[in-house]
C-alpha cells in the first residue's frame, strides 16, 4: 500500500496537484481481492460511495467477479418543501 501511495503522490506532482491524506483511501478491488483479503484475515472487500452510488464487490451466479452499484439510499430521501406540504395537506 505504501508504494501505491508514493506512486500516486509522484504522479500528482507532475500535474502540480497534491493528495489530501484524510480524504484519500486505497481500496483493494478486483477479481482476486476476496481471496487476498481472506488470507490476511480481513473479510470481504470494502464498499465505497461515489457520485451518488454505492459500489459493492460481489460475484455473479456463474462465480465471476462483478463490481455492482446501487443508488445511495441516503441520497434518495427527500424532504418536502414547506409551501408544497401546506398546499396538499
Amino acid at each position: 500500500m505504501r508504494s501505491e501511495r508514493a506512486t500516486m503522490r509522484e504522479r500528482f506532482k507532475q500535474f502540480s496537484r497534491e493528495l489530501h491524506e484524510a480524504k484519500t483511501l486505497l481500496l483493494e478491488l478486483g477479481r482476486f481481492a476476496p481471496t487476498r483479503r481472506a488470507l490476511c484475515g480481513q473479510g470481504k472487500p470494502q464498499t465505497f460511495k461515489l457520485l451518488g452510488f454505492l459500489f459493492i464487490c460481489c460475484k455473479t451466479r456463474r462465480r465471476a467477479y462483478q463490481l455492482q452499484h446501487k443508488t445511495r439510499s441516503d441520497r434518495m430521501r427527500t424532504t418536502p418543501v414547506n409551501g408544497v406540504r401546506s398546499q396538499y395537506s
